[in-house]
This record gives structure tokens, C-alpha cells and sequence, in this order.
């Protein structure tokens, strides 16, 4: 049976651990949202210490414009010595730094949170429930991040070693381990364990048929009574295989989502605060990897674009009220 092979083909070397998370479903998905949120709890704290340095650099800017000729029909610049032009530049870049810093923790956080909807909207459906996303999404949001969930599913059961050979790939120190990512695979090979566990009865119904019709199995051969207990037992092993694939292929992009802000955030440090030299790390990487890991890294940009973060959209905001 085509569903239950590809189950035990994904599974096959995480036996142990998905019998170990079958009964623990309700505890891993807890998991998963108390290590999601701690790395929001992480780019808070970072932006509060951002905040502390960031007082202390205005400060001594107030401080230097201060001593400055006032009234003088002049550009700052011409009004300083070379000493405080120099001062100036300083805390100037100093400026631009933190800025940078606290826009890569936004779109850290902004990430983090679509990382949840997207999560939070495959357990629905598999639980059969109704879902409010998080991230202020308009309808069209809703379908995109609806669709997204459907792309990256059928992208990793089409090219489950492909994706499997570029994580493995992953310099060591590149290599994304942190407890968000163990969560959702945990929880992704659980719901794989009860998928290939209820595969069991629909492979008995289908020998069973085949037995009886002394034939290959075929839906269309079913009576409408056997089609319907077909249905009974088919619905959730579909259920479960999909959320199951679903979550590996959020995995994925999460991972990276994660290297993908951890090396612009590395890039701004070097260049002192210059985003315009943030990406080329990810430019160059994408260059390397198959073109199934080229669409997910689209996928990574594609969210950038469409789901602004939240300092991007409080500086919008402040635009179109200064008009």
C-alpha cells in the first residue's frame, strides 16, 4: 500500500524514537510551543540589552550636539572639530548597529510566529478544529500561508533524502540543533508513529479485499458499504500522514528560516551595522544546494516579503501618519 510504504520509508531509523512519543502526543506539542516561545523570550532580552547601549549612545549624541554652535547657518558637519566629527561617526555607526540588531530580532520573532500558525494550523486540521492565526493575516495571507503548508508537505515527501543530504551537510557550526527544531520533529515522528500504526487496519482491509475479489485492490470494485468502511479507516491514516510530512516539511523551513537570520545577523556585526551586506552568506549556499532546497529558500524570502515584521510595519506606520 503506496501511504503506508512511504510511512515506513520516512520512519525507517527513527522507530525508537517514534515509539517512545506515540503516547506522549499532548506533552510534545507543549513542547513545541514552550521552545518556540523561548526564542522569542531570547530576541526580547537581546532587544532590551540593545536598548540599554542604544540610551547611552543617544546620550552622549545629545551631548555632543549640545556644545555645538547654536543659530549657525551652517551642516553639522562644518560646525565640528575633526575630534568630534570623529565622535560623531562613532556613534553614528553605533546607531546603525543596534538598528540592524533589532530588526533581525523582529524578523526572528516574525518568523517564529509564522513558524506557529503554520504549525498551529496543521494540528488543527489534523485534530479537526478550527484555527485563528496569530500574525494579523488578511484573506490573502490566509491562503498563502494555507497553500505554503501544502507546498512544503508534498516537497518533502518528493524529496525526503535530498533535504535529508543537505542538512547533513551543515558545517557543525552551522548545523541548527536548538530545542524548537527537536520539538517539531519529535512531534512530526509521533503523528508519522500513529499514521503507520492505523495503516495496519487498511492494509488488513485491503488483503482482505484482494483475497475475496481474487484481484489487485480497487476502490471502484468496493460495494457501497465496503467503500464506506474503506472511508472509516482511509480518512485517518490520510489525516495523520499529512500533518505528519506537513510537519517535517515546516521543520525544514524553520531550519532555515534560522540560518538564514543567524548569518545576517553575523554579517551585521562584521559590517558594523551595514544591511545592505546581510544575505550573501544565504546567496552563496543557495547556489550549492539542489533546487528543491532553492524553492524552500524562496519560500524563507517569500514570507520576508509578504509578512512584514513588526518593527517594519511600526516605521511603515510612522510614514503614512507623516504624510
Amino acid at each position: 500500500m503506496k501511504i503506508n510504504r512511504l510511512i515506513v520509508a520516512i520512519l525507517l531509523g527513527c522507530a525508537p524514537v517514534a515509539q517512545s512519543l506515540a503516547g506522549d502526543y499532548v506533552l510534545t506539542k507543549i513542547k513545541v510551543r514552550d521552545e518556540l516561545a523561548k526564542e522569542i523570550v531570547a530576541g526580547i532580552k537581546l532587544q532590551g540589552r540593545n536598548a540599554e547601549q542604544s540610551k547611552i549612545v543617544n546620550k552622549e549624541l545629545r551631548e555632543l550636539l549640545n556644545v555645538l554652535p547654536k543659530g549657525a547657518d551652517k551642516p553639522i558637519g562644518e560646525l565640528m572639530t575633526t575630534e568630534q566629527a570623529d565622535k560623531f561617526g562613532r556613534l553614528s555607526q553605533k546607531q546603525q548597529f543596534f538598528m540592524a540588531q533589532n530588526l533581525f530580532v523582529s524578523k526572528r520573532s516574525r518568523d517564529i510566529e509564522i513558524i506557529e500558525d503554520l504549525i498551529g494550523k496543521v494540528i488543527a486540521d489534523y485534530e479537526q478544529l478550527s484555527y485563528d492565526f496569530q500574525y494579523k493575516c488578511d484573506e490573502d495571507q490566509v491562503k498563502l500561508l494555507t497553500s505554503l503548508i501544502e507546498f512544503l508537505g508534498a516537497t518533502f515527501v518528493e524529496n525526503q533524502e535530498k533535504l535529508s543530504g543537505v542538512e547533513d551537510s551543515f558545517q557543525a557550526a552551522d548545523r541548527i540543533r536548538d530545542g524548537a527544531e527537536r520539538s517539531i520533529f519529535e512531534l512530526a515522528i509521533g503523528i508519522g508513529s500513529t499514521a503507520d500504526e492505523r495503516s495496519k487496519a487498511l492494509k488488513a482491509f485491503q488483503d482482505s479485499a484482494e483475497k475475496r475479489m481474487d484481484s489487485k485492490f480497487e476502490v471502484s470494485k468496493l460495494s457501497l458499504d465496503e467503500k464506506k468502511e474503506y472511508d472509516r479507516i482511509y480518512k485517518p491514516v490520510k489525516s495523520a500522514f499529512d500533518a505528519h510530512v506537513r510537519l517535517m516539511g515546516i521543520r525544514f523551513l524553520y531550519t532555515l528560516m534560522t540560518l538564514e537570520n543567524k548569518w545576517a545577523a553575523e554579517e551585521v556585526i562584521v559590517s558594523a551595522g551595514d544591511i545592505q551586506g546581510a544575505g550573501k552568506k544565504m546567496n552563496e549556499f543557495r547556489d550549492q544546494v539542489p533546487e528543491e532546497v532553492k524553492q524552500i529558500i524562496a519560500v524563507v524570502r517569500l514570507i520576508n516579503d509578504k509578512f512584514p515584521c513588526e518593527l517594519v510595519r511600526s516605521i511603515e506606520k510612522l510614514k503614512n501618519n507623516a504624510k
